[in-house]
């Protein structure tokens, strides 16, 4: 199974982002017991509120380097332009080892005919 990299994504970890959604449904919760005829409204605020801080939270770990970039830097393509050059060029070894494999075979195919005949 693999897991989500939430750190990678929003700058915590799990267990911050569980802390985190737990106060807000905890604060929710009582707002909207509190008698309020609007019960949607603190809900709605807090959960919108809670929102806000996530996002304060991971502009402030994107601002310390923590979260991945999506700009890929140009010694990554120039590794990975390698890597399929090198790829396509082992391809076309195994390509000619076959060829060599079925030559082989069907030499010996021939030199045990003869032998087979009465």
């Amino acid at each position: 199974m693999n897991r989500v990299p939430v750190k990678r994504w929003l700058g915590i970890d799990g267990v911050d982002l569980a802390i985190q959604a737990g106060v807000t449904v905890c604060v929710a919760t009582l707002l909207t017991m509190a008698g309020n005829e609007h019960t949607g409204i603190p809900f709605l605020s807090i959960t919108g509120l809670s929102l806000g801080i996530l996002a304060i939270r991971r502009a402030l770990a994107r601002r310390r380097g923590d979260l991945d970039s999506p700009e890929v830097s140009g010694s990554y393509v120039l590794d990975l332009e390698h890597r399929v050059a090198e790829l396509e060029s082992n391809q076309q070894r195994m390509f000619e080892m076959e060829e060599r494999i079925d030559f082989a075979e069907r030499l010996l195919a021939q030199q045990r005919q003869p032998e087979q005949l009465p």
